[in-house]
């Protein structure tokens, strides 16, 4: 119960872990052989992290812009190919009844625009709950980059002192 009501925290900060294990050797490398000072290097990683993940999802959204027109008109072309299928059939199914059943459905959606409205408002909130954990997982990347042996250290010795080695390992 308490992990499923803490999660929008618990959730970002094991991705931070994660992100922190993949960027780390950026980071080392950025002090090293850069000489960049802990702080600024952690930024820069981080930094990097984000153009890296937006040039991706940049170029996806490309690709589902420029193919959802041509999807949207094979999708029109395909139903307009049932009608006339099912039209054609010659089972007593008239042009005039697929109408009135495609009226009856835009009324069904209209009477349910309250439940449309609440799905919506859903959605809304998980969008909050994903743009917080973003927010959270940046904030906790870098300081895990920047400070993360003072961290694992200060970690570690939460437990007790007989604990400690096997919690370290």
């Amino acid at each position: 119960y308490l992990l499923d009501r803490t999660r929008t925290l618990w959730v970002p900060v094991v991705i931070s872990v994660l992100l922190a294990a993949l960027l780390l050797p950026l980071h080392r490398l950025l002090m090293g052989r850069l000489r960049f000072p802990p702080g600024v290097a952690a930024i820069t990683s981080v930094l990097l992290l984000i153009a890296f993940v937006s040039g991706l999802l940049t170029l996806a959204g490309r690709q589902i812009a420029t193919g959802i027109g041509e999807l949207w008109a094979q999708a029109a072309d395909g139903f307009q190919e049932l009608l006339d299928l099912v039209v054609g059939l010659g089972i007593g199914i008239s042009g005039e009844t697929i109408d009135g059943w495609l009226e009856d459905a835009t009324g069904q959606l209209g009477e349910n625009s309250d439940s449309i409205l609440t799905g919506a408002l859903s959605v809304g909130v998980t969008l909050g709950h994903v743009v917080v954990g973003v927010i959270v997982t940046m904030f906790a990347l870098f300081f895990m980059l920047k400070d993360g042996r003072t961290i694992w250290t200060w970690s570690v010795r939460l437990f007790p002192r007989t604990a400690r080695r096997a919690v370290h390992e």
